[in-house]
């Protein structure tokens, strides 16, 4: 007994560093899918897959099922004729040590071929603020309806392979207010049209939190302030029947209408029985023009009539009197770029407007012909390009603006100018 060796648990031999074998695992492209189960079986056991890393571009649910060596995915709502990636990334670990499986992208569709078509966009942001992480972005297709989610450093710039030439694509941006990665009715968004196999080069202004009101005037009047962004304005006006606005009036406060009442009373042409199907104005106009249908009560003939009608500033309400569709104290101005040419023209372009104190007042797309409101005197105009390496900035001082008047301002180009950080 004294002769004997010392007791001591096994070694169990040298530390496992390698990552788990696939003895058999999906190729990585996988064509004339019909569905079916992606099936990965290794040399050794693993743990619970990370179910959260698994990405399907566009998105498509699947169910993960997991026993000992193997695990088993699902695929389920794929559309026909959509080329899908599945990519995996730190899913899979061994057992013991937690190797971690190499990165794996697959490749699926229902065609003999994959999609031959190729997204790229390149988006330059002008932020209100500096919260960039509730900023996402995607590429959605409306028919049928995809959606491509973007993660990371691909938000902005990026590509995307293997789309369907011919459907339409919007790229999409939103502040993620719950950090869910999906975009929630209650969520501001902003989106633009892509171009297939062309540059998609895009301005965005950078979203900022839910804060549009919408308070009931009189009947069939709404007041909705502030102003929001075009694509905005297009939601609230289709969910409450809007057939006429003062959105492109320059001011801040907008005031629609969901019956046509502006035009009701003031012509012999509309009575009881007319339906205004749509009025539009401008700001510079002095009348309202109208589409308007006329229902004969006996033989439910309808008559359709377009007519322009003089502009009356006012609107009724029911407490206040007469309300002003104007927000006193605003300044207007309407800003002219000179000598583009080439592809300064087509370029898309970011406007920034300061106070004369430096203060930023608002900064956002430029569009020529568009009426600017702000509620602070401007001083100093900038206009950028979104390309980075282009020389030339358009810029105006001294700014002659005045309360209620529209000022017509002609920016004149200037050099770059290099400013250290």
């Amino acid at each position: 007994m004294w002769g004997c060796a010392n007791p001591f648990a096994p070694t169990g031999g040298p530390k496992d560093t390698t990552p788990p074998v696939a003895i058999v695992a999906p190729s990585d492209t996988i064509l004339n899918y019909k569905g079916g189960n992606l099936v990965w079986a290794f040399n050794e056991n693993i743990q619970r897959a990370k179910e959260e890393n698994i990405k399907i571009s566009p998105k498509a649910e699947f169910v993960l099922k997991q026993k000992g060596r193997s695990f088993v995915l699902t695929l389920s709502n794929m559309q026909d004729e959509i080329s899908y990636n599945v990519g995996l990334k730190d899913v899979i670990r061994d057992f013991n040590e937690g190797n971690v499986y190499p990165e794996q992208s697959i490749w699926i569709s229902s065609l003999d071929s994959l999609a031959e078509g190729n997204l790229s966009y390149d988006v330059f942001t002008v932020f209100q603020d500096k919260n960039l992480e509730e900023l996402r972005g995607e590429i959605v297709c409306l028919n049928p309806p995809l959606t491509y989610t973007l993660m990371e450093k691909d938000r902005f710039v990026g590509n995307l392979e293997n789309v369907q030439g011919h459907h339409e694509y919007y790229y999409r941006a939103y502040r993620d207010l719950n950090m869910n990665n999906t975009l929630d009715s209650n969520e501001y968004f902003w989106e633009d049209t892509l171009n297939v196999g062309l540059p998609n080069n895009l301005i965005i202004e950078g979203p900022g939190p839910v804060n549009i009101k919408l308070d009931t005037l009189s009947k069939g009047w709404h007041m909705i302030y502030p102003k929001p962004d075009p694509m905005e304005w297009k939601k609230i006006k289709e969910l409450n029947g809007f057939v006429f606005s003062t959105y492109t009036w320059g001011d801040d406060t907008i005031y629609a209408s969901s019956s046509g009442e502006l035009l009701k009373g003031k012509t012999d042409a509309l009575n009881f029985t007319s339906k205004v199907l749509s009025c539009w104005g401008s700001f510079n106009s002095d009348s309202v023009c109208a589409v308007w249908s006329n229902q004969d009560s006996v033989s439910s003939h309808r008559d359709f009539f377009r007519g322009c009608f003089p502009k009356d500033y006012q609107i009724e309400a029911q407490d206040e009197g007469r309300i002003k569709p104007f927000k006193e104290g605003l300044y207007y101005c309407k800003f002219l770029l000179e000598s583009l040419e080439g592809k300064l023209l087509s370029a898309p372009k970011v406007i920034k407007v300061n106070a004369e104190n430096g203060d930023l007042i608002w900064a956002g797309p430029y569009k020529e012909d568009e009426i600017y409101s702000f509620n602070l005197k401007p001083h100093f105009v900038q206009v950028f390009t979104g390309d980075p390496t282009d020389n030339v900035v358009y810029c105006v001082s001294g700014l002659d603006a005045k309360r209620n008047f529209l000022l017509h301002t002609t920016l004149q180009k200037r050099k770059k100018i290099f400013i250290n950080d």
